[in-house]
């Protein structure tokens, strides 16, 4: 039970810093229910890294991020 918890747990942190990574931001709060997702989804594919990847890259933030510069029009 406890390694349930703790795999769990690896999965959460390396999912939340795979997102901020890729979304080349912090993560703020409302982005804790897409992490929980992703991790649970993986979780069916026993939390292969490729799996964890494409969570991240197939979700709504990562999808809706706007490019470095855009907010000021560059």
């Amino acid at each position: 039970k406890l390694r349930n918890r703790s795999v769990s747990a690896i999965n959460d942190r390396l999912t939340e810093k795979l997102m901020t990574f890729a979304m080349g931001r912090g993560l703020e709060h409302y982005d804790m229910p897409t992490v929980r997702r992703i991790v649970a989804d993986a979780k069916r594919e026993d939390y292969s890294f490729a799996s964890l990847v494409m969570g991240v890259a197939e979700s709504v933030p990562y999808r809706m991020r706007s490019a470095p510069g855009a907010a000021q029009g560059e």
